[in-house]
Protein backbone atom coordinates (compact mmCIF):
# COMPACT_ATOMS: atom_id res chain seq x y z
CA UNK A 1 0.00 0.00 0.00
CA UNK A 2 3.03 2.40 -0.07
CA UNK A 3 3.67 2.85 3.84
CA UNK A 4 7.03 3.55 5.29
CA UNK A 5 8.69 0.99 7.45
CA UNK A 6 7.90 3.65 10.45
CA UNK A 7 3.82 3.94 9.34
CA UNK A 8 3.93 -0.05 9.32
CA UNK A 9 5.27 -0.27 12.75
CA UNK A 10 3.69 1.80 14.53
CA UNK A 11 0.45 -0.07 12.90
CA UNK A 12 2.12 -3.12 14.96
CA UNK A 13 2.34 -0.83 18.14
CA UNK A 14 -1.19 0.13 17.79
CA UNK A 15 -2.27 -3.42 17.57
CA UNK A 16 -0.32 -4.57 20.47
CA UNK A 17 -1.36 -1.63 22.53
CA UNK A 18 -4.96 -2.92 22.04
CA UNK A 19 -4.29 -6.32 22.91
CA UNK A 20 -2.89 -5.48 26.13
CA UNK A 21 -6.15 -3.60 27.05
CA UNK A 22 -8.53 -5.80 25.23
CA UNK A 23 -7.35 -8.87 27.55
CA UNK A 24 -7.97 -6.91 30.86
CA UNK A 25 -11.24 -5.49 29.21
CA UNK A 26 -12.58 -8.62 28.18
CA UNK A 27 -11.51 -10.47 31.21
CA UNK A 28 -13.64 -7.86 33.44
CA UNK A 29 -16.27 -8.06 31.17
CA UNK A 30 -16.43 -11.84 31.32
CA UNK A 31 -16.18 -11.50 34.91
CA UNK A 32 -19.16 -9.32 35.42
CA UNK A 33 -21.91 -10.75 32.82
CA UNK A 34 -22.50 -13.26 30.49
CA UNK A 35 -20.11 -14.24 28.35
CA UNK A 36 -21.66 -14.43 25.31
CA UNK A 37 -21.80 -10.46 25.58
CA UNK A 38 -18.47 -9.82 25.29
CA UNK A 39 -17.62 -12.62 22.89
CA UNK A 40 -20.05 -10.94 20.28
CA UNK A 41 -18.49 -7.73 21.06
CA UNK A 42 -14.97 -9.15 20.43
CA UNK A 43 -16.26 -11.01 17.46
CA UNK A 44 -17.93 -7.81 15.88
CA UNK A 45 -14.77 -5.44 16.37
CA UNK A 46 -12.82 -8.18 14.43
CA UNK A 47 -15.78 -8.33 11.63
CA UNK A 48 -15.72 -4.67 11.47
CA UNK A 49 -12.03 -4.38 10.86
CA UNK A 50 -12.07 -6.92 8.37
CA UNK A 51 -15.04 -5.44 6.52
CA UNK A 52 -14.01 -2.01 6.17
CA UNK A 53 -9.93 -2.37 5.15
CA UNK A 54 -10.44 -3.47 1.66
CA UNK A 55 -12.29 -0.63 0.55
CA UNK A 56 -10.68 1.92 2.59
CA UNK A 57 -7.04 1.00 2.91
CA UNK A 58 -5.75 4.59 4.14
CA UNK A 59 -3.61 4.96 6.64
CA UNK A 60 -5.83 6.29 9.58
CA UNK A 61 -8.28 3.44 8.39
CA UNK A 62 -5.70 0.84 8.67
CA UNK A 63 -4.63 2.37 12.13
CA UNK A 64 -7.97 1.99 13.09
CA UNK A 65 -8.80 -1.27 11.81
CA UNK A 66 -5.46 -2.59 13.68
CA UNK A 67 -6.86 -1.08 16.92
CA UNK A 68 -9.61 -3.04 16.33
CA UNK A 69 -8.77 -6.35 15.57
CA UNK A 70 -6.27 -6.35 18.04
CA UNK A 71 -8.84 -5.84 20.52
CA UNK A 72 -11.20 -8.18 19.22
CA UNK A 73 -8.38 -10.73 19.07
CA UNK A 74 -7.45 -10.24 22.39
CA UNK A 75 -11.02 -10.35 24.09
CA UNK A 76 -11.75 -13.81 22.49
CA UNK A 77 -9.51 -15.65 24.64
CA UNK A 78 -10.74 -14.36 28.30
CA UNK A 79 -14.35 -15.08 26.94
CA UNK A 80 -13.79 -18.15 25.94
CA UNK A 81 -11.99 -19.96 29.05
CA UNK A 82 -14.32 -18.77 31.38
Amino acid sequence: LGFGPQAAAALVSVFSAATIGGRFLFGLMADRMDPRIPYWIASACIALSVLVTPFQPSYPVMLAASALIGLGSSGLMPVVCV
